[in-house]
């Protein structure tokens, strides 16, 4: 276990863009993904494994929590062939599935890389992001892409099928780019190229995740070198900021008019018959069709089913076939994690679905000394939970709550001075 498990660890996290793509590819050729879904499932088992029977360190309380999740995933499961019955019972229990992916790897990996002090290493995320990237752009320049979208709007994702999860990958992992090229400021050469791939990838895909994200990430780092310029006062340097960022703000403008992202507002726009993206201000049903993309529709309507389900489901959850029975049955998830969650799976569920996470954030985590290290990586948590609520997909899809089990492990790590560099 000692001698094999990091490189378990390295092999598993840097087979999910292949594990995506083949479920992209399976799509395009009308087959089952029963590979990605094998390994994940076996991954799974791994760590439950691994953590009931292998653990040294917190045995207890990791022993009491699975045997806590466990309990009530099997009684959620009695209450929905009670109130169902058994021919829905696989898709309830692989969205179950697909849910609680995400605690179970946490705790698992959390403690593997506690007790056997393995190394996530900036470099393997770094590949990670580019692995992703090419797998977008690769695609995208042969015209050999899957669409983001079914109708009307524009993108590309790539070999992978699912634009929001994309999205929300890349957008995570970008800091930590941003990081080793601060680092490697000598090759010039890679730097550009990285560069205009990313940009290239993030413009095609065409939702506004990767879109406001970068936007958050570039202006936190503009702002960040200000200050630090100003209090060593380094005017000149200052005033060369400023115009690099003018004239990326005019390459910008230019730019941006003929990507997906920029024609997919036009088209959201002219749909929605507004000549102004300010008007979505001043309707609450503009403002959830164009920003929230009718999430706080679906959330109103599940909310509903909810409050009018029985006590029962209250507590255990309505599950992911809301009306069953009924002429009004909907399977729309909201794709607000936290309602999700809360919804799906009541009141007990929310509770032992983020307690590790709760548990971590209450812990005290290793300060880091380099303000920028220690500012990209604030971000990339901070937006983890930022998207988790906007977008969705961040903590209840396994190919995404792989990355931010990562991401906030790797933020937690007692030697990450060392490792990130």
């Amino acid at each position: 276990m000692k001698k094999n498990l990091p490189k378990i660890l390295l092999l598993f996290l840097l087979l999910q863009p292949f594990l995506d793509v083949i479920a992209g590819l399976s799509t395009i050729w009308n087959l089952p993904n029963a590979i990605g879904i094998i390994v994940r499932f076996s991954f799974f088992i791994f760590c439950g494994i691994y953590t009931f029977f292998y653990t040294k360190k917190e045995t207890k309380k990791t022993k009491i929590y699975l045997v806590l999740l466990a309990l009530y995933l099997g009684i959620f499961l009695l209450h929905t062939i009670i109130t169902k019955d058994t021919s829905v019972l696989f898709y309830e229990l692989q969205n179950t599935f697909n849910t609680f992916y995400f605690p179970v790897i946490f705790i698992a990996i959390y403690q593997m890389i506690k007790e056997y002090h393995i190394e996530i290493k900036l470099s393997h995320i770094v590949l990670l992001f580019f692995i992703y990237n090419l797998f977008v752009f690769i695609p995208t320049i042969t015209k050999t892409n899957l669409a983001s979208y079914a109708i009307s709007k524009t993108g590309s994702t790539g070999w992978f099928n699912s634009a929001n999860s994309i999205s929300s990958i890349l957008s995570l992992l970008l800091p930590f780019t941003i990081i080793y090229i601060k680092q490697h400021t000598k090759n010039i050469l890679m730097i550009s190229i990285s560069a205009i791939i990313t940009l290239y990838v993030l413009f095609t895909i065409g939702t506004k995740v990767p879109i406001l994200c970068i936007g958050i990430i570039i202006l936190c780092n503009i702002i960040y070198y200000i200050i630090y310029l100003y209090k060593n006062k380094k005017v000149k340097q200052i005033i060369s900021i400023l115009c690099i960022c003018f004239i990326l703000s005019i390459t910008s403008i230019l730019l941006i008019p003929k990507t997906s992202f920029y024609k997919n507002i036009q088209i959201h726009m002219d749909f929605l018959e507004i000549s102004s993206p300010i008007e979505v201000l001043k309707d609450p049903y503009l403002l959830d069709h164009f920003i929230f993309s009718q999430r706080l529709s679906f959330l109103k309507k599940t909310h509903t089913n909810y409050i009018n389900s029985s006590l029962t489901s209250k507590i255990v959850g309505i599950g992911y076939i809301e009306n069953y029975g009924t002429d009004e049955v909907n399977l729309k998830t909201i794709e607000m994690d936290y309602f999700d969650v809360l919804y799906r799976h009541g009141i007990i569920g929310f509770i032992l679905f983020f307690l590790p996470l709760i548990y971590y954030l209450k812990k005290k985590h290793q300060k880091i000394e380099n303000n920028f290290i220690r500012l990209n990586l604030t971000i990339s948590v901070c937006l983890i939970f930022i998207l988790a609520f906007f977008s969705g997909h961040i903590f209840v899809a396994p190919a995404t709550s792989i990355i931010v089990t990562m991401i906030l492990i790797l933020y937690d790590q007692n030697n990450l001075q060392e490792t990130i560099k």
